[in-house]
């Protein structure tokens, strides 16, 4: 590849798709919000061997799964897509330094149809996921449960997650909220203070910004510390996915979910994993050191944060007390 070369994204997978009439897939959900564990527990459990999981490959290169496992050249679209990577300089995701390469994991959501800025599964692009699980479990070769993660998704949407994917397991995770808040304001002042390369290729919506110098300037502006906007707008995001779990997980079967915290996870990630795999009915894993997946990061909450956060307890104390958080008076 030379240095101006770009990824085809014609979709060569057209003359294949009846190769999946028949397929069949088992997906597991992890429901969580952004930067509350998802991408740690995601790529814990993925190291299990006990699911097919979605990555940066089947992501960039959705349009042709197929056809490169029909043809053989998967192993070569791999190594073009980590050229590309690399003469890019895209050697993590920047944002929380997830070091990136072909078989990096990665949301579903970037796949999803006029999903926007809110990849959330509905209607009109649910055949979007049940054609990447579907080339996922051809292609794997084997009957393993897909993994899935998605964090807009859980935000006000896993009851119709459930609903499309009835026989479907959930994986809830939970962190403390202003540690949620805090890291939700730090990704999207990384995101819109430069360009991001990585997240540009996965994300058209992230690349479109970029070229829209006006509706760029407004971003900034709001998620700037002018008026705390964009501290509001991520306070009251978690407010509501809050709320929403609180309203509705008691809807889903018991048996189809299993919650863990990201305190727990980062503490004793052995038992934790233990635990998911008890409730998933999977008796035989991997044995590795999922200790080493993690690499949590004492960041400081913001001063506006701390000050505000009191008070804003208070409009969670329901969901703070379910999962032992501290609240504050």
């Amino acid at each position: 590849m030379t240095a101006t070369a770009t990824l085809d994204r014609s979709d060569l997978d057209a003359q294949y798709r009846d190769l999946l009439t028949a397929v069949t897939f088992r997906p597991v959900f992890v429901m969580g919000d952004h930067r509350s564990g998802t991408t740690i527990l995601y790529k814990i459990l993925g190291a299990t061997g006990c699911f097919n999981i979605v990555t940066v490959y089947d992501i960039a290169r959705f349009n042709r799964l197929l056809y490169d496992h029909v043809n053989h050249s998967t192993t070569e679209s791999k190594e073009e897509l980590n050229n590309y990577l690399r003469q890019r300089g895209m050697q993590d995701r920047v944002f929380d330094r997830v070091s990136v390469d072909a078989d990096t994991p990665e949301e579903y959501g970037f796949i999803l149809r006029n999903g926007g800025s809110r990849p959330q599964l509905r209607e009109d692009n649910v055949a979007d996921l049940v054609a990447l699980c579907k080339k996922l479990q051809l292609t794997s070769g084997n009957t393993l449960p897909i993994l899935l993660k998605n964090p807009w998704d859980y935000f006000r949407n896993f009851l119709y997650v459930k609903q499309v994917f009835p026989d479907s397991k959930f994986i809830f995770i939970h962190r403390y909220p202003p540690e949620v808040i805090n890291s939700q304001m730090t990704t999207m002042h990384s995101l819109l203070g430069a360009r991001n390369e990585y997240v540009a290729l996965v994300a058209d919506w992230y690349d479109a910004l970029f070229h829209q110098p006006v509706r760029l300037a407004l971003t900034r502006f709001m998620f700037s510390s002018h008026f705390d906007l964009g501290l509001r707008w991520a306070i009251r995001h978690v407010q509501r996915a809050t709320d929403y779990y609180m309203e509705n997980h008691a809807s889903l079967p018991a048996a189809d979910c299993v919650t863990v915290r990201y305190e727990d996870l980062c503490t004793d990630p052995g038992t934790t994993v233990a635990s998911i795999m008890q409730a998933l009915s999977i008796d035989t894993y991997a044995d590795i050191d999922y200790a080493s997946y993690i690499k949590a990061r004492d960041v400081p909450l913001a001063d506006e944060l701390q000050r505000r956060w009191p008070k804003v307890s208070r409009t969670m104390a329901a969901y703070l007390n379910k999962f032992n958080y501290e609240t504050q008076k």
